[in-house]
């Protein structure tokens, strides 16, 4: 057949080219293919008229502009007339976007590329954006539904292993844990390297006993700092210290999720308002069931949301756009009540935070492969989220008992074994 012959491909510097503009892209997607064609370089040919027209490759084209690149592939047609290349580039851009994935086929294929230490490529770099791929791997068109359902069960051993000492930095995976103080710079230091936190979710100590206040079980002990014994001032300082540090170790307009009951909602806004630029929200933890509580039983907590500067920040959410539609109010099951993970996890920490939600506050404010900062890890559920969503947690907990947990935890769901490092050498393998 005549219009089957062999093509010569021949190099052309890019701004000769014109573009017909039969489609257009959006700058976000433009981004994408440069970062793709900066990956893996043009492995396939633009398609020119003889009038140095674009018939086909066009985005390509644009990406090669943006990297300024000097000379790009082409391919003339030359055996059509005028009105057939107009009619053969409507029908390749058209056929270009046929078909649709096999999304579990697509899924494993992406886990498994993006999990190849090998490659070490980046969701942009398979033509995904961030929230594309979070949709893809984890779900995020959420129907509040989900977060009704149980915490999947958590086996875990009787006792935790003793393991770890204060000062131990421990790996643990894609994520680091270092057992020391949320007050102390060097803490971060030792923990981020040169590396800042794209997202922050703690809770800190509550400044109340945990004894009748928190739970009745007796085998929990107090926490090490802010367990009741700190003035109003004093725990005002508490928090203004640790916030400035989550504030210096974060890049600029993060986004930071902190818990806090009602009775110290007081100490937190004056130490937010020290340290924060801007109060984004305020939300609502509603556990479904009541809890402690002596006048009314306790059902919820909050959580209140700050961001590490006044620009444009992260937000996943673009009212239901990206399929999350969500509020201020996350409605989550609480460890108050009586099912057999509750009481496991209860048994772990007083105050753990359901993985769900956490994964969820993950997938409103980050991208993958975000870095997370808790400077008060507690039972590692942040850490566990984070495995479970694809981020990097970067925790700090001062009690080495509850390291052990978090790191009993991890071990648990991800069947891998923790390494302790000293001076960038594993000290434990």
């Amino acid at each position: 057949m005549e219009n089957f012959k062999e093509m010569k491909v021949t190099y052309v510097n890019p701004n000769g080219l014109k573009v017909l503009n039969i489609k257009n892209y959006s700058s976000k997607e433009i981004e994408i293919a440069t970062t793709v064609l900066k990956r893996f370089g043009f492995q396939c040919p633009i398609v020119t008229d003889n009038n140095e027209n674009v018939v086909f490759g066009d985005l390509l084209l644009r990406a090669a502009q943006k990297l300024g690149i000097k000379t790009v592939p082409t391919v003339e047609i030359n055996n059509l007339s005028k009105k057939e290349i107009k009619a053969f580039s409507v029908a390749i851009n058209k056929i270009s976007e046929m078909g649709d994935f096999d999304l579990s086929t697509l899924k494993t294929e992406i886990q498994d590329l993006l999990s190849d230490m090998e490659i070490k490529i980046s969701p942009e770099e398979l033509g995904f954006s961030s929230i594309e791929l979070d949709n893809l791997l984890f779900d995020c068109s959420l129907d509040n539904k989900q977060s009704l359902e149980p915490e999947q069960e958590e086996i875990l051993p009787d006792e935790i292993i003793s393991t770890v000492k204060t000062g131990d930095l421990i790996r643990l995976g894609n994520h680091m844990l270092l057992c020391g103080s949320a007050l102390k710079t060097e803490s971060f230091v030792n923990l981020l390297g040169s590396d800042k936190a794209k997202i922050v979710i703690t809770d800190p100590p509550y400044n109340v006993k945990i004894s009748d206040n928190v739970t009745k079980q007796k085998h929990h002990k107090e926490f090490v700092n802010a367990s009741g014994e700190m003035s109003e001032d004093e725990f005002e300082n508490f928090l203004t210290e640790s916030f400035n540090n989550l504030k210096v170790f974060s890049v600029d307009n993060s986004i930071h999720y902190i818990f806090m009951d009602w009775r110290h909602i007081g100490e937190i806004q004056s130490a937010g308002k020290k340290v924060y630029p801007k109060h984004l929200n305020l939300c609502i933890w509603n556990k479904l069931t009541g809890g402690m509580g002596s006048f009314y039983r306790s059902q919820h907590e909050l959580c209140f949301v700050y961001q590490n500067g006044t620009g444009r920040h992260i937000n996943n959410i673009e009212l239901g756009k990206n399929g999350r539609n969500r509020t201020n109010v996350w409605d989550y099951k609480g460890m108050n009540i009586s099912t057999r993970q509750a009481k496991t996890l209860r048994k772990l920490h007083p105050t753990v935070k359901p993985t769900a939600m956490l994964m969820d506050i993950m997938l409103d404010s980050s991208e993958y492969d975000d870095i997370v900062l808790d400077c008060f890890g507690g039972s590692g559920s942040t850490l566990i989220a984070a495995e479970q969503c694809g981020r990097q947690a970067r925790l700090i907990e001062i009690s080495p008992h509850y390291c052990d947990v978090i790191i009993s935890r991890w071990e648990k769901l991800t069947g891998k074994k923790h390494e302790i490092i000293s001076n960038g050498e594993v000290i434990n393998g």
